[in-house]
């Protein structure tokens, strides 16, 4: 008998890891990435996208969950007049999205313009005093440049975070862009990277953290409320952003779990 219960309790465990493992990557592949602001103080979120999933390919991107996109087309000039400088939703399938269908793309094809073309995620409500603000994206470098400004509701830079085609590395600035530099963190054209950028309104806290890994900003901080984040051209050359997909880990350790008192279970009986 206890032979049996064995073997009917080592069966119930691989059958539970097994869903364990279904669930988790089925939550992976159906769960809708998304764009996050959040104040991390107050645990508020004050932007919230679904990695332009609702949109309309070639269109600017609609209104979000939280806050509001602001997507300014570029205008060439001289020989460059007619060119696109698009900053707009797109399903193409090459690079392709990190999530979902859709992801959006800016693109400069060349310096022979009047308005470089940008896209700016406005926040519901400004992040203010020590509250510090928690921002998360996908992001493809592609054959551009990013310059990411964090800024107050109007535009005044407090903080400039650009990814270098030349290096390949991940660069944090202070506002006025006269103090900051490379740091290690790796930036590449041919994947998607995990960005969240953690900013203290009051400027005690600058780190951005790239697929786990954080760099500290080594200078002083600007401080000032923050208002939106801008994504606009460094250079020429197309940049991309996408919704990120948090990963099942929750469901996970619970199935984990439950196997593990169910092998406890067999031992004892055994």
């Amino acid at each position: 008998m206890k032979g049996k219960t064995a073997m009917t309790l080592r069966s119930l465990t691989l059958l539970v890891l097994a869903q364990v493992v279904a669930v988790g990557w089925g939550y992976r592949e159906s769960a809708a990435g998304s764009i996050t602001g959040r104040n991390a103080t107050t645990n508020t979120v004050v932007f919230s996208d679904n990695g332009f999933e609702d949109d309309t390919a070639g269109s600017p991107p609609n209104a979000p969950a939280t806050g509001s996109w602001t997507a300014i087309q570029g205008i060439g000039t001289g020989v460059d007049v007619a060119t696109p400088f698009p900053a707009l939703v797109t399903n193409d399938v090459s690079p392709g999205p990190n999530d979902g269908l859709n992801y959006f793309i800016v693109n400069r094809p060349s310096n022979n313009n009047s308005q470089r073309p940008l896209l700016i995620a406005n926040l519901a409500s400004p992040v203010t005093g020590s509250d510090i603000l928690a921002f998360s994206f996908a992001f493809q470098r592609g054959t551009g440049s990013l310059q990411m400004i964090l800024a107050d509701s109007v535009g005044n830079a407090i903080a400039n975070v650009t990814s270098n085609t030349g290096a390949g590395a991940w660069n944090l600035f202070n506002g006025a862009f006269s103090v900051g530099g490379a740091t290690a963190l790796p930036n590449s054209g041919s994947f998607w990277q995990d960005v969240t950028l953690r900013y203290a309104a009051d400027g005690s806290l600058y780190e951005l953290t790239v697929d786990g890994q954080t760099a500290l900003f080594s200078g002083t901080p600007t401080s000032g409320p923050l208002g939106r984040i801008e994504f606009r051209t460094n250079g020429i050359g197309s940049w991309y952003i996408d919704g990120i997909v948090p990963e099942p880990s929750s469901i996970v350790l619970l199935g984990l779990g439950i196997g593990g008192v169910m092998l406890r279970s067999r031992r004892r009986m055994s």
